[in-house]
């Protein structure tokens, strides 16, 4: 009990301090020690409507219902604990996530991509060559 006190105390006062810039364009991703749906979980549902009411973006990870994921594992539950929320903005560039296993750790890695528009570089049909003479320049060699 002291520990759920102590993570919807950081949910109520820490976490909206760190939060009060601009909630538009952060994205927030962790190790939130906390189920917000029963559906991540395979034990006992326990969640943070403090956390719920905090969390502004939208969730990465959406659970698929005939193969459920989770990050974090025990001998006797398996939760989805850790998760990266983003802004819409953000959502929008989302090319992928992954669930990655991670050693000496019983929670696994969440890996999300985001695509961003690469500037077309535009090349010529000549070869391009490293003028050799650069290497003896000090500036280059410190």
């Amino acid at each position: 009990m002291a520990r759920r006190t102590e993570r919807e105390k950081f949910y109520n006062t820490e976490l909206p301090f760190l939060l009060q810039a601009d909630r538009q364009n952060i994205d927030l991703g962790g190790d939130f020690s906390c189920i917000l749906d029963p559906v991540d979980t395979t034990g006992h549902f326990q969640n943070s409507r403090v956390l719920a009411n905090l969390i502004r973006g939208t969730d990465t990870c959406i659970q698929n219902p005939t193969s459920r994921t989770y990050t974090h594992h025990s001998p006797s539950v398996a939760a989805r604990l850790d998760r990266i929320y983003v802004s819409q903005e953000s959502m929008k560039k989302k090319s992928g996530i992954e669930i990655l296993p991670a050693a000496f750790t019983d929670h696994q890695a969440v890996a999300l991509r985001l695509a961003f528009e690469n500037p077309v570089s535009r090349r010529g049909r000549a070869r391009w060559k490293m003028d050799p003479n650069l290497i003896q320049e000090a500036r280059i060699r410190a």
